[in-house]
């Protein structure tokens, strides 16, 4: 965490809600990727990205994302294969994605999300897309 007060609210909420034994923070590491290793999902919960670099991160990572159907994370989440898609700002859709998730979690294949992520995401298709765009 960088902000020291947010991270004193959050720690406050979370003792608030009685959520102790399921809300951890890691604290700061300059090692993104190994923090990935330590979980075995993402919960992007921003209600609209336009490229959400976190979950491209994951993706690669091989662990599959909960995010909103909406902006960037919609175009990145296959819903079933490398995530789930959840209704943007319906906290209810998202605890039964969480739930969802939790209960299919072994159908998710960690390499197989990684090497899709690697193919979609390489820098020649990311090339080819922006000339489309400016063509």
């Amino acid at each position: 965490m960088v902000n020291e007060d947010y991270y004193r609210e959050l720690l406050h909420l979370v003792k608030e809600l009685g959520m102790e034994r399921f809300v951890s923070f890691g604290g700061y590491s300059n090692d993104v990727f190994s923090l990935f290793g330590t979980h075995h999902a993402l919960i992007m919960c921003s209600r609209n990205e336009a490229f959400g670099r976190v979950t491209l991160e994951s993706l690669l990572a091989g662990r599959p994302v909960i995010g909103a159907d909406s902006g960037g994370t919609s175009e990145m989440i296959t819903n079933g294969q490398n995530g789930l898609l959840y209704r943007a700002g319906e906290a209810g859709d998202l605890c039964q994605r969480m739930i969802d998730l939790s209960n299919e979690y072994p159908m998710f294949d960690s390499r197989a999300i990684s090497e899709a992520a690697r193919k979609k995401f390489n820098r020649g298709n990311t090339l080819k897309q922006l000339e489309e765009i400016f063509k």
